[in-house]
């Protein structure tokens, strides 16, 4: 039970996290929505991304590992396209330069905001959920 709830804040903290730093990636109906979404996405994290990752391991394994940020993408896509009140959104990333390290400007569309707002949402978690342990 405690990894249960343990699990769900790290999710909870990393949707809202998500929600803010990506613009594509909206929560509707405020701290509802953002309660249920993140239930849903602990449950689908619990009982389906293990089977889709036992499946798709011989392909996580030729790609070094890049199969999962697909899997956590299409996830997050799913949950959105059944969940109204989480929404991807196409949106303009404006670039950024750091350090001399220049990222430019891009259009992207809603899967690789899935992937992205998935990848983010997944350091999040696993981040928490380690240092809670």
């Amino acid at each position: 039970m405690k990894s249960l709830i343990r699990k769900y804040i790290a999710n909870l903290t990393g949707v809202y996290l998500a929600s803010l730093f990506i613009k594509g990636f909206i929560i509707n109906d405020g701290l509802l929505g953002l309660l249920t979404g993140a239930g849903i996405l602990t449950l689908v994290n619990i009982f389906i991304k293990p089977i889709l990752s036992l499946f798709l391991a011989p392909l996580n394994f030729l790609s070094f590992g890049l199969i999962t940020w697909v899997v956590n993408g299409g996830l997050l896509y799913a949950i959105t396209v059944y969940y109204p009140k989480l929404r991807l959104v196409p949106w303009h990333f404006s670039g950024m330069e750091y350090n001399g390290v220049i990222v430019p400007a891009a259009d992207l569309n809603i899967y690789v905001t899935a992937i992205i707002a998935g990848f983010l949402i997944s350091l999040i978690s696993s981040l928490l959920d380690w240092l809670a342990k």
